[in-house]
């Protein structure tokens, strides 16, 4: 019997976007054991001039402009363990600068954090501090994304899955994968772009330049504010890469510049702050002993 009719099977292939985010997810896995040690110097423009004239007594109830502040992270993450200790020195130009600590240590069984004037202990994983997002979010700040690059990616139900969003949740995400080949400079990069719409329609854009050669990383990364569609409110990028080892690779230097809101709306670019990052020590495949994840010790 010769058939008259052939069944055909239509398989649906998943989207770009889908494909790129989960390539970005497979790359972020190789970061899973890192030791980093790394520095950033946030300044004001006219932290030069502030700086160099002789120390203001502070006023009381009266806010200064930070002009410099100095971070420094060590970021050890080792076979599901983690310890994140951040120290930063804020420097207004009036009285002396400050120096605050941050230190938190999962060792498997409890969560250990401390602030700089007292510790806490909690039973079991919490979430991740937004440093051990490194490196895929290192050029986002990340200063207030608590979530991975993959998930931002990826959007729909991996977006609405994810637990801390840390006031993204408030917004609509559609990601966009823009160019599989382009370029940033030399470096071959794909372009992806994600749009965040608030719930009166206005619209805020970052776009990603991602290294395709370089495990995805972004070697360029711009945010777009409702105020201005044209020229970007914080531009972020990430040089010097150094392979760790054989396919693993990682920017040890970032530049991130922030503009002024009010002239971008009117199309004119102001600086507002400047900040500059290098990695300091860089490690893979940590052999600290379980005590070091519960040590509280901040970074020097």
């Amino acid at each position: 019997m010769v058939p008259t009719s052939v069944a055909v099977a239509v398989l649906a292939l998943p989207a770009p976007e889908a494909i790129l985010a989960r390539a970005v997810e497979r790359n972020e896995a190789l970061y899973q054991d890192l030791d980093i040690t790394y520095r950033s110097v946030y300044r004001h423009p006219d932290a030069d001039a502030v700086l160099a004239e002789p120390r203001r007594a502070p006023a009381d109830g009266v806010a200064f402009l930070v002009m410099e502040e100095v971070t420094t992270v060590r970021l050890v993450r080792q076979h599901g363990l983690y310890r994140v200790a951040v120290t930063w020195r804020t420097d207004t130009g009036h009285g002396e600068p400050q120096t605050e600590h941050r230190v938190t240590a999962y060792d498997g069984d409890k969560t250990r954090t401390w602030d700089g004037k007292q510790a806490t202990t909690e039973d079991g994983p919490r979430p991740l501090p937004r440093e051990a997002l490194f490196p895929h979010m290192w050029a986002t700040g990340p200063q207030f994304e608590t979530f991975p690059l993959s998930v931002f990616l990826a959007g729909g139900e991996t977006w609405e899955a994810f637990p801390k969003r840390n006031g993204f949740d408030e917004y609509g995400l559609a990601p966009w994968l823009l160019d599989w080949s382009t370029a940033s400079g030399d470096e071959p990069c794909v372009l992806s772009r994600v749009d965040l719409v608030g719930r009166r329609g206005r619209r805020s854009v970052y776009r990603y330049l991602l290294a395709s050669r370089k495990n995805l990383l972004p070697v360029r990364t711009e945010k777009f504010m409702p105020y201005s569609a044209l020229l970007p409110a914080a531009v972020v990028e990430c040089g010097d890469f150094r392979e760790l080892r054989p396919g693993v690779w990682l920017p040890f230097e970032l530049a991130k510049t922030v503009y002024e809101p009010q002239p971008l709306s009117k199309n004119v670019a102001v600086v507002s702050n400047t900040t500059r990052a290098t990695v300091l020590g860089a490690v893979v495949g940590p052999r600290h002993p379980p005590a070091f994840f519960r040590d509280l010790t901040p970074a020097e």
